[in-house]
């Protein structure tokens, strides 16, 4: 059973835009790779499958996922209005 991707999800009324960028567009696809893994770690760490080192580095992981997450949703906003949504 596949994971569903978590930028689709956080940003469902943006998928086509996700799709194109993801396609075609070498700074999104190394965010949101970036971020797909930042997602992955953060997910083990909730669930317990892995433990972080500290508290310290789990908040840290969070916003820096944070902040890309809000990069990419910059970028996907830029790309709908250059192509008119």
């Amino acid at each position: 059973m596949e994971t569903p991707n978590p930028l689709y999800q956080e940003f469902p009324g943006h998928s086509a835009a996700i799709a194109r960028l993801d396609s075609g567009d070498a700074g999104f696809q190394a965010l949101f790779h970036e971020y797909l893994g930042m997602d992955r770690e953060i997910k083990r760490l909730e669930t317990g499958v892995e433990f972080a080192e500290s508290d310290i580095y789990t908040e840290a992981l969070l916003k820096e996922r944070l902040r890309i997450r809000e990069l990419l949703y910059l970028k996907i906003l830029d790309a709908e209005d250059r192509r008119g949504k």
